[in-house]
Order: structure tokens, then C-alpha cells, then sequence
């Protein structure tokens, strides 16, 4: 499953033109912070960074479905 995961993430990234995004750079901000302070393993960055960009992509849909739910 590893190499579906990281394949994932480069077929994302051609998709889309590969360019980056706001969000991507506070998410590899992080992921370099954690590596640095040995909190991950330089190993496993790709995974972490398309996990945080999944789990952030999903909670502003979430919070935009809410808001206009309530609108």
C-alpha cells in the first residue's frame, strides 16, 4: 500500500499542473518541522503530507457544507 500512497501523491500532483499550493506549503512547513525535530522520519514524508492535505481538504468541505446548511 506504501508504493499505491506515494504513487497516488505524484499522479495528484501531475494532474493538477504540479504546481503548489498555499496549502501545500503550510502542510510541507510541517512535515519538514517534524522531520527536523525527528518526529517522522525523512522516509515517510510523502505519506504524511498527502495524509494532511486529505485530512485539511476534508475539514474545510466539511466546514463549508456546514456553513451553507445553516445559511
Amino acid at each position: 500500500t506504501r508504493c499505491w500512497v506515494i504513487s497516488k501523491v505524484r499522479l495528484k500532483n501531475t494532474v493538477f499542473g504540479g504546481g503548489v499550493t498555499m496549502f501545500s506549503r503550510i502542510i510541507q512547513k510541517t512535515v519538514n518541522y517534524w522531520v527536523s525535530e525527528e518526529i517522522i522520519n525523512d522516509f515517510d514524508r510523502d505519506i504524511y503530507e498527502y495524509g494532511f492535505e486529505l485530512i485539511l481538504s476534508s475539514a474545510i468541505n466539511m466546514a463549508v457544507v456546514l456553513i451553507s446548511v445553516y445559511l
